[in-house]
C-alpha cells in the first residue's frame, strides 16, 4: 500500500483520509515492534531487524507527512456555501472541544459527574462573566 501509491491531487479526499489512517496504525505498530527487538535479552537474537523497520517506519512517516500536507490543502481550498473553509470548520470543531474537556474536567475536580452540552455552554457562559459559584450549581444538574 505504502510502497505504490497515486498522487493525492487525484486521489479522493475520503481515500486519502483512510490511508492517513493505515499510515498512522501502520506507525504505531511498527514503533511497538521496534521496541520489542531493542528489548531482547543480551543472549538472544532480536526476532525482526531493529534498523530495517526503523527505515520503514520512516518511509511510512515520509508518506504520512505528504499525506497530511495534502489533505490540509485540500481543506484550505474547500469552502463551504454558508462561508468558511474545511479547515477553519476543523478549527473550530477542534477549540470547542478543548473547551469542552476543560470545563468537564474543572466539574469532575468539583466533584461532578460528565458536564453535558448543555451544560458545559451554561457553566462557560457564567465563568466568561465572573459569576462565583457558578461550578457548585452546575454540579447539581
Amino acid at each position: 500500500m505504502f510502497e505504490t501509491f497515486r498522487s493525492v491531487a487525484r486521489m479522493k479526499i475520503g481515500d486519502a483520509l483512510q490511508e492517513r489512517a493505515a499510515a498512522q496504525r501502520k506507525i504505531a505498530d511498527l514503533r511497538g515492534r521496534i521496541a520489542a527487538t531493542v528489548t531482547t535479552n543480551e543472549d538472544e537474537a532480536p526476532i525482526e531487524d531493529p534498523t530495517a523497520l526503523l527505515v520503514e517506519s520512516d518511509a511510512v512517516a515520509d508518506r504520512l507527512g505528504d499525506l497530511i500536507r495534502r489533505i490540509n490543502a485540500s481543506n484550505s481550498a474547500t469552502s463551504f456555501p454558508s462561508g468558511g473553509t474545511v479547515t477553519e470548520a476543523l478549527a473550530r470543531r477542534d477549540v470547542l472541544s478543548t473547551k469542552l474537556a476543560t470545563l468537564d474536567h474543572v466539574a469532575k475536580a468539583v466533584g461532578g459527574e460528565r458536564l453535558t452540552p448543555t451544560a458545559a455552554t451554561s457553566l462557560s457562559t457564567a465563568v466568561g462573566h465572573g459569576q462565583p459559584g457558578i461550578i457548585h450549581r452546575a454540579q447539581r444538574r
